[in-house]
């Protein structure tokens, strides 16, 4: 991420990782506004965790098929590892959809997938691409359920070097009789 201590906010690079999850998609307009108010790229990114015989999270190199974009440049999967691969297309065909979505308004859009734990995969891909702002959503889980399952958000939070903006999804109102 870069960092800028000026008091006033010039954000030219936003960051949005999604997972195929409306609620992280619930901060998509959040991140789409403030990329149409600074005219910044909007970066949609996707880490796909790495299946557990995967040897590297993310390698590069000349052998091996390459199928998205790294943090340190593309990703190069084994010619005979057909699930990571399938996973891997998976994310970059559900990014480009969401990114034709928010091309429609005007906003410059880069597609990023890389290979490797969320969080670990969006800190590193912000610090080398130098990401200005990460929005993401949370679960906002308190206590022991934050304790006990973790939180890609909260993880992210206390890694990133950028400002990191949470979105809470809005609940919807119980129909109690």
């Amino acid at each position: 991420c870069s960092s800028d201590l000026t008091m006033s906010a010039n954000y030219q690079k936003i960051m949005l990782p999604l997972d195929g999850s409306e609620l992280a998609a619930s901060a998509l307009p959040h991140a789409q506004e403030l990329a149409k108010r600074y005219e910044a790229e909007l970066v949609l990114f996707q880490a796909v965790s790495p299946p557990a015989h995967f040897p590297a999270v993310a390698e590069t190199g000349e052998t091996g098929a390459t199928a998205g974009a790294g943090a340190v440049g593309p990703i190069v999967i084994s010619p005979d590892d057909e699930e990571l691969r399938h996973h891997v297309e998976t994310a970059q065909r559900m990014l480009e959809r969401v990114g034709d979505d928010v091309r429609h308004q005007h906003v410059q859009v880069r597609i990023a997938v890389d290979v490797g734990q969320p969080a670990d995969a969006i800190v590193d891909y912000a610090e080398a691409n130098k990401v200005d702002l990460i929005v993401m959503s949370t679960h906002g889980r308190t206590g022991l359920a934050r304790w006990a399952f973790g939180s890609v958000a909260m993880k992210v939070i206390h890694a990133a070097t950028c400002p990191v903006l949470t979105i809470r999804p809005v609940e919807e109102p119980s129909e109690e009789a």
